[in-house]
């Protein structure tokens, strides 16, 4: 399962969580570490922050609209990339069945033209592609962790931060 939903904030919205993205939260570079494939800036997140807090409310509310139940809140984090960033692509940690765990993930990116890049790839077992999917302001994305899955490079032409907020939710056993 992939499903997008555009316009999950209002546009306001979707600035002012841009702006408090790019320019006043913490990054912390992930890359290079012990052979690490994730070349990116990350930072935690979390409920008791204003701006933040929307992001766990809209995931919930996602969850919901989609019918997905039974599902616990596990890890909360943001990553951001620019160009010549390659991403893996990678199935979500943790993951060994199909149904098992679930990604909310939230585009915040101000205008963001196509020759960008920053795609997110989904692929099957045999590599064939089954969605390609564009950043765009306020989008967000539920998929199924099992699906193989990565951002695809931002182009150089793009003077902009790419960032995904991913909120990840366990099936209960």
């Amino acid at each position: 399962m992939i499903k997008i939903r555009d316009n999950i904030f209002m546009f306001e919205e979707a600035k002012d969580l841009y702006q408090y993205f790019n320019i006043n939260k913490g990054w912390t570079f992930t890359g290079g570490v012990d052979n690490s494939p994730y070349n990116k800036f990350s930072c935690q997140l979390s409920k008791d922050h204003k701006r933040e807090a929307i992001l766990f409310e809209k995931g919930e509310q996602l969850l919901q609209e989609f019918n997905l139940t039974g599902l616990k809140l596990i890890r909360a984090y943001g990553s951001a990339t620019v160009s010549h960033m390659p991403q893996a692509m990678h199935v979500d940690e943790g993951v060994t069945e199909k149904d098992e765990l679930y990604t909310v993930m939230f585009y915040i990116v101000p205008d963001w033209a196509l020759e960008y890049g920053g795609e997110t790839l989904f692929v099957d077992s045999k590599g064939d592609v089954l969605k390609y999917v564009l950043p765009k302001p306020a989008r967000a994305l539920v998929f199924d962790g099992s699906i193989l899955h990565g951002a695809k490079e931002v182009s150089s032409v793009c003077r902009e931060l790419r960032v995904v907020v991913t909120l990840k939710y366990k099936r209960h056993a």
